[in-house]
């Protein structure tokens, strides 16, 4: 045998939730609708704030981009830009290159793919290959990690291009 038990038959009589409303007058204009009100009280409207501001006239500070750390690099090492992103693969050039892309991922985390593309159309493979050499010895080459203490120096030192 099954007992099938209405909804009005398990809670005590005058305990019945009902979901309409309770009083008319919180419809009127002026008053809080009842959804709206918490224990009694209305609900807190939270306005959004904008935060904080930079001061008027003040450019925001702008993170370099792949060109323009390019152009920075080959600045510091006395060479063109066109040499970065052609085929040279001599030592000054090779290196120039590597810290370019350490540089290029560092600052604006793009990929090894989208570096290659931006340094002449080099494999992901090979950007890869540099930016882990220049991660590496960046802590062990005191020399180097001047050089490239210096370098992001002059980024952010430029205003903007």
């Amino acid at each position: 045998m099954v007992l099938v038990l209405a909804h009005s038959d398990i809670l005590p009589a005058g305990s019945e939730k009902s979901t309409k409303r309770k009083s008319p007058e919180f419809d009127e204009p002026g008053f809080p609708s009842q959804e709206t009100r918490v224990q009694g009280r209305p609900k807190e409207r939270r306005t959004s704030h904008p935060g904080p501001q930079a001061p008027t006239g003040a450019a925001p500070p702008r993170a370099p981009d792949a060109v323009r750390i390019i152009k920075t690099v080959a600045n510091y090492f006395g060479i063109e830009p066109e040499r970065l992103i052609g085929k040279g693969r001599d030592k000054q050039t090779a290196l120039a290159r590597h810290i370019a892309a350490y540089l290029i991922r560092e600052e604006t985390g793009q990929s090894f793919a989208a570096i290659g593309r931006e340094l002449g159309g080099k494999a992901r493979s090979a950007i890869l290959r540099g930016y882990e050499t220049i991660a590496e010895q960046v802590n062990a080459s005191l020399t180097l990690r001047e050089d490239v203490v210096e370098i992001r120096g002059r980024l952010h030192a430029e205003g903007p291009p």
